[in-house]
């Protein structure tokens, strides 16, 4: 027998939801997740981590001291290497990838070890301010190997830009800037921004080729965008900021986000109008410092995006992620106590068995409903006395599943609603992620 194409459709979807579903009761803990968005916290020395999509704390600190390190700058290297975190006066601490275990302390002086990173050979380089240069060290032994860069004033955050270059900002408080060193040798080659960014702390690379530079400067407090030939473009400020320190972009929305150490919050901006999203995506007690959305060489961290609108007051959320043995639950509010629900599960918003999509309601008698996503197959539950529902799923542990996207979108039966007794929500586009 010859299959229809929406037949076949249905199958894969259908075992797709069942495994969802199914590995709800074989789900393991991860913790921490890859993208999630880790904080350090300067004393008390911890570091801690935040969920990647909703920025809420997901648990424990990651790391902690129980003296005062006054941790700095925050860098995970490969799936294979441990996390690294710089100091003020104690030294770069290192943990165990996963569990955040102590293993060893490089250069425990009372030097300001801003940052530290890996280098593509494997060896850990550490931007010492006491003095003024960039340090290489054995990643095994600890030991020190040689100054892979002299002449580095006042280093502060480092990372690796798209030519593999290392760019190292200056804390110099009247020239700054970047420093561009070779990033095999070391040498030298440019000073960019000198002069522009004073007391530069920390800078991103957008895929763009945009790169932002955040100063601390007392006359400043901005986070300076550059193009590509460091020509300034434009500045942008937090709300309340005093003390701006780190930046990254997300893996999921692709904003920019930065902490500061005044407001103890990491702020989110628009990548492309720097409009402030949010005064306080993640937030802690006391004075932050950096932040970094941990990134396993080049994983897929999945997204959840609302496709809207929907219609008879009902409203949408979700909690958890959109990755392997993570649980991600979605959730309806807004229908009537105990009304019957249904949760639809599709594979495209575009088209349905050669209807376009969106597809209107309004002449059946559901006014501003649509049909959103393609209805393959319905998940059925019902709303709790508040008008509440929820369906949990969890994507097993698969790497063919990875980059798959599916559609949601829940259906409520109520003959109050309108003359068709159908109230739509807005759906959902699930991408599964590691």
């Amino acid at each position: 027998m010859v299959r229809s194409p929406a037949a076949s459709s249905a199958a894969r979807l259908r075992s797709l939801v069942l495994s969802l579903c199914a590995a709800m009761n074989a789900a393991t803990a991860q913790s921490p997740f890859e993208c999630d968005l880790f904080v350090t916290e300067e004393s008390p020395s911890r570091v801690w981590t935040h969920h990647g999509i909703t920025g809420a704390p997901t648990g424990p600190a990651f790391a902690s001291e129980s003296t005062p390190r006054f941790f700095m700058a925050i860098h995970h290297g490969t799936l294979a290497q441990p996390v690294l975190v710089g100091t003020f006066g104690n030294g770069v601490f290192e943990y165990q990838r996963n569990t955040g275990a102590y293993i060893k302390t490089y250069n425990a002086t009372n030097a300001w070890q801003w940052a530290a990173l890996f280098a593509p050979n494997g060896d850990v380089l550490i931007g010492n301010q006491t003095s003024d240069d960039v340090r290489r060290y054995d990643p095994v032994t600890g030991a020190l190997l040689g100054v892979f860069a002299p002449n580095v004033v006042e280093p502060a955050d480092m990372i690796f830009g798209p030519n593999g270059n290392l760019f190292v900002c200056s804390y110099e408080p009247t020239i700054g800037g970047v420093y561009e060193l070779n990033g095999t040798s070391g040498a030298f080659v440019a000073l960019h921004a000198a002069g522009v960014v004073k007391r530069a702390n920390d800078l991103v690379f957008l895929p763009d080729g945009r790169r932002i530079v955040i100063s601390s400067h007392p006359s400043s407090l901005l986070a300076y965008v550059l193009d590509a030939s460091w020509n300034l473009l434009t500045t942008f400020t937090g709300t309340g900021w005093l003390r701006p320190h780190g930046i990254d972009f997300s893996p999921y929305d692709f904003h920019i986000y930065i902490s500061d150490g005044g407001t103890n919050a990491v702020h989110r901006f628009d990548p492309t109008t720097y409009a402030e999203t949010h005064t306080a995506f993640a937030f802690r007690e006391s004075k932050i410092v950096d932040v970094e959305f941990r990134r396993g060489g080049t994983p897929t961290c999945g997204n959840v995006l609302e496709v809207a609108p929907g219609c008879g007051g009902l409203m949408i959320e979700h909690t958890g992620r959109p990755q392997l043995a993570s649980m991600l639950t979605l959730r309806m509010i807004g229908a009537s106590p105990f009304a019957p629900v249904f949760l639809s599960v599709g594979e495209s918003r575009t088209q349905w068995n050669g209807l376009p999509l969106p597809l209107p309601l309004t002449s059946l008698g559901a006014p501003s409903c649509s049909v959103l996503t393609s209805p393959l197959l319905f998940l059925p539950t019902a709303a709790d006395l508040r008008g509440h529902a929820e369906m949990p799923l969890v994507a097993p542990n698969d790497g063919a599943l990875v980059g798959a996207t599916i559609f949601f979108q829940w259906y409520v039966l109520d003959a109050l609603v309108n003359p068709l007794g159908l109230a739509t929500s807005s759906g959902y586009e699930v991408q599964i992620g590691t």
